[in-house]
């Protein structure tokens, strides 16, 4: 889902608060950028440990927004390895050490609620991550980001199949946006996907194929697997051969990332769209790849539960 809700990377910001040059630095700032370091290298739990270890000397030494940045970060760590309930409460722990009255804080608040609705839309509480990306809006203090959580508030509409508002949004956001840019081929992707939801009799493929070019030309591959992701979709009840043609494409780019869940995906459209003679291989690829990622899954959140909770 990284194509279609956008996360802010969180890891410089600890060394960017607007506070006074002669504050002391202290072990916090080490091991927090020790855990951005383990992010780095995908060592997810090991991040997650000492982003807390982080957190409690924040606090020790009264440092609340050190300690508040630790917990969004964490946020940030668990909605990417699954754990949407851990990444809420990581969230709500990071609001009472943010001060809505202090403006330095905002950018952290904005994110913070962004997080947290992202969280609570990928467990489909729609109404409720409305309500947090407002706020994340809310809080924003600089065009780029407020597009960015515009672009989240537009996907949550998608999902809940509010069409028409998310059109709008997506409207607004490919109109403020440079065009040429991996930021525009987002925008009009997302744009063409819901002017078709909205109209049935719109040609979404011309718009679908000008940003699956632009991402191709910024080698961004994220995108693309978003981008052939839609035209099999359009496609699928207009041309069967073309619908397949892009399904396979798209199973290849999530080959190359790496992604489990976009394979899952990619497979589910090859069984569906492949003629019988291939159907067994694909299937056979879906399930033994659905075990691995289930348990991988499950101890990856029994690991993370242990480090809340020991």
């Amino acid at each position: 889902m990284k194509y279609h809700y956008v996360l802010l990377l969180l890891i410089p910001f600890i060394a960017c608060r607007n506070e006074p040059l002669e504050k002391v630095v202290h072990d916090g700032d080490t091991y927090y950028n020790a855990a951005s370091l383990y992010l780095e290298q995908g060592k997810a739990d090991s991040a997650y440990l000492t982003f807390d270890l982080a957190k409690d000397i924040y606090l020790e030494s009264g440092d609340s927004l050190g300690a508040a940045l630790c917990l969004i970060q964490s946020a940030v760590t668990l909605n990417e390895q699954g754990d949407y309930f851990g990444s809420q409460e990581s969230s709500l722990q990071a609001l009472p050490y943010l001060n809505q009255r202090i403006k330095s804080h905002w950018q952290y608040l904005a994110m913070n609620y962004n997080i947290l609705g992202n969280s609570t839309a990928l467990l489909k509480d729609y109404p409720k991550a409305l309500e947090f990306i407002d706020r994340a809006i809310h809080f924003s203090t600089d065009s780029a980001t407020t597009l960015i959580y515009k672009n989240n508030k537009a996907a949550s509409l998608f999902d809940s199949r509010q069409f028409e508002d998310a059109l709008f949004l997506f409207q607004q956001i490919a109109d403020q946006t440079a065009q040429g840019s991996v930021e525009y081929a987002r925008a009009l992707t997302n744009l063409a996907k819901t002017k078709w939801r909205v109209d049935p009799s719109y040609d979404a493929s011309i718009d679908l194929k000008k940003g699956l070019h632009i991402r191709q030309t910024h080698d961004d591959y994220w995108g693309q697997n978003s981008s052939y992701t839609h035209l099999t979709e359009y496609y699928e009840p207009r041309d069967r051969a073309t619908a397949l043609s892009y399904a396979h494409q798209r199973y290849a780019i999530a080959l190359q990332l790496h992604s489990a869940d976009d394979q899952l995906n990619g497979l589910r459209k090859l069984i569906k769209l492949s003629p019988p003679s291939r159907v067994q291989t694909y299937f056979e690829r879906y399930q033994t790849l659905q075990d691995s990622v289930q348990r991988m899954r499950a101890s990856a959140k029994n690991q993370f539960a242990v480090i809340r909770y020991e």
